[in-house]
């Protein structure tokens, strides 16, 4: 793998070269990177932003040139853009984005303007970031969280009972996830793409850790069903939130 100071140097040569172009309007660095490369694994996340839609083409030519050493490239498409996942040989990814200047969306809270030709990108930068917030706002998401957390344990119930245990799996997974942001959102932590889980509350840390079975057999599965149940009701509990309606928690007693 890449060391700090490698990456950094690829990144560097990277945004010189793409910032030649006459497409490019801005370069912006987007992630944990912004504050230096938590260790020899992390991904270089960049937006190439463009003056106008139809010069996304030219540019992902371009890439291709610029890295020709690269093992392996995936395009995503994205409204009005795309998205590359650039893997090099030695084993640096390169996460891209290409967008018109005018469509440019951040939801990262670090974020660094490397190239910015017409002032453009900072402007549209910030005007993102308040479109983020409002976005991310929870509104009716923590009711309708409330439901589909409950009837999610609802379906898990009944496959312990049909030992669908694979598909008790995946359930608990959707449960999971959604514990997950609304702890990030409790612990007022960003929510996009979050993936440190290192950082999060060491007890509920533990706690999630509680809920996977140790093997494929009805008993476990219900005391893991039983106890992210419990983490729900706890979060729900110690973060004062409203209290919940008890003809929900009925639909339980299966």
């Amino acid at each position: 793998m890449y060391t700090e100071k490698e990456r950094a140097k690829l990144l560097i040569q990277a945004a010189t070269v793409v910032s030649t172009y006459p497409e490019i309007e801005g370069i912006v660095q987007v992630g944990s990177g912004v504050e230096g490369f938590p260790d020899e694994y992390s991904d270089i996340d960049l937006i190439f932003s463009v003056f106008s839609e139809n010069q996304i083409q030219p540019v992902r030519k371009r890439l291709d040139k610029l890295f020709t050493d690269a093992l392996y490239i995936r395009e995503k498409p994205l409204d009005g853009g795309m998205f590359l996942y650039i893997f090099l040989k030695n084993g640096l990814e390169f996460d891209v984005v290409l967008l018109p200047t005018e469509k440019l969306q951040v939801r990262s809270a670090q974020w660094k303007i490397i190239t910015d030709k017409t002032g453009q990108v900072l402007n549209r930068m910030h005007d993102s970031q308040l479109e983020g917030i409002e976005n991310q706002t929870f509104r009716n998401t923590l009711l309708e969280w409330e439901f589909e957390i409950i009837y999610a344990l609802r379906g898990i119930l009944f496959e312990i009972q049909r030992e669908n245990f694979l598909y008790v799996l995946s359930r608990m997974e959707f449960v999971r996830d959604k514990l997950i942001r609304l702890e990030c959102n409790y612990e007022k932590k960003e929510q996009h793409q979050f993936k440190d889980y290192r950082t999060l509350d060491k007890d509920f840390q533990m706690r999630l850790r509680a809920t996977y079975p140790h093997e494929f057999a009805r008993q476990p599965m219900l005391v893991c069903t039983q106890k992210l149940l419990q983490l729900f009701l706890k979060q729900h509990s110690d973060n004062n939130m409203w209290e919940i309606d008890s003809r929900i928690l009925d639909i339980l007693k299966i």
